[in-house]
């Protein structure tokens, strides 16, 4: 589940920052910075989506690596 990865939560930690830019003028000074975060959190949160679709979850492959070994 995608609200479960901690990629997720920091990603949109990454967005609320970059949308406080716009709302608070003192922020305005590091824009940059805070655009670089925005940037970061998109990015974070695109690669967080993808690994949901693809199923590259690494508990996911742990488990199914483990249940392997029992098995065998």
């Amino acid at each position: 589940m995608l609200f479960k990865t901690p990629k997720f939560w920091v990603s949109l930690i990454f967005l609320i920052n970059f949308l406080a830019l716009f709302s608070d003028p003192a922020l305005s000074f590091i824009w940059f910075i805070n655009f670089i975060i925005g940037i970061a959190g998109l990015v974070l949160l695109g690669s967080a989506v993808l690994d949901e679709i693809t199923g590259k979850n690494l508990r996911t492959q742990e488990a199914t690596n483990m249940n392997r070994r029992r098995n065998c």
